[in-house]
């Protein structure tokens, strides 16, 4: 009887372990084509890492059904990449966060890896358009990407939630802001298209509205 109650705990342990273990990390990811569907890369702010937006990763998925598949890139500080997770070619929208290694590096570093994991996403899975979503440093990031980027361009649209584009100075973002009528009044949170065009193309930015209780 205590044998087979020991058995039993075994066995249970091991799949308690096998279900907390993280998914296998790759240097390349397996190839299939996607150049049909559009990827949202997720890009984390200063302190975050592949995490960090999971929530709307998760909403995306399972809320909205907007995405069937997710895949992570883990940038070095050296700009080597490596993968966790699977893209099939059953793949809708598929949700890519992307993770610094240093993530507290300058903008100018982050953008710079970024046009080294896009590169390999589009040699991997062929995508021909992406969209993407920056939180804070993130957003800056992304927009630096943008437009140190327009001979080649890869994304579409992006969305910039909570980036600091006047700096975190008192003196660069005195005076007053009212969010009380929200978005739709807020010219601050309208969508704009970069003016700057390459190859007929044109980069669609969405700024976040913040909605204040005072």
């Amino acid at each position: 009887m205590r044998n087979c109650l020991k058995i039993l705990f075994l066995t249970a342990l091991l799949f308690l372990v096998a279900g907390c273990s993280k998914p296998e990390t790759l240097k390349a990811p397996d190839s299939v084509n996607l150049s049909n569907t559009v990827p949202i890369i997720l890009v984390h702010g200063s302190g975050g890492n592949e995490h960090t937006l999971d929530e709307i990763s998760e909403n995306l998925q399972d809320k909205y059904h907007f995405s069937n598949e997710k895949l992570e890139v883990l940038i070095s500080s050296k700009g080597e990449l490596s993968y966790r997770g699977k893209l099939t070619k059953n793949a809708k929208h598929p949700i890519i966060a992307v993770a610094f290694e240093d993530n507290e590096a300058p903008i100018s570093d982050w953008a710079k890896w970024l046009r080294i994991a896009t590169d390999d996403l589009e040699k991997h899975f062929k995508f021909k358009k992406m969209d993407g979503v920056g939180y804070s440093n993130g957003g800056l990031a992304l927009s630096a990407y943008v437009q140190g980027n327009q001979a080649t361009p890869r994304f579409q649209k992006i969305i910039t939630l909570g980036a600091p584009f006047n700096d975190l100075s008192e003196e660069d973002n005195a005076g007053g802001a009212n969010f009380k009528k929200g978005c739709a009044s807020n010219s601050n949170a309208q969508e704009f298209s970069i003016q700057k065009e390459a190859k007929s193309k044109r980069f669609r930015v969405s700024f976040d509205c913040w909605h204040f209780r005072c």
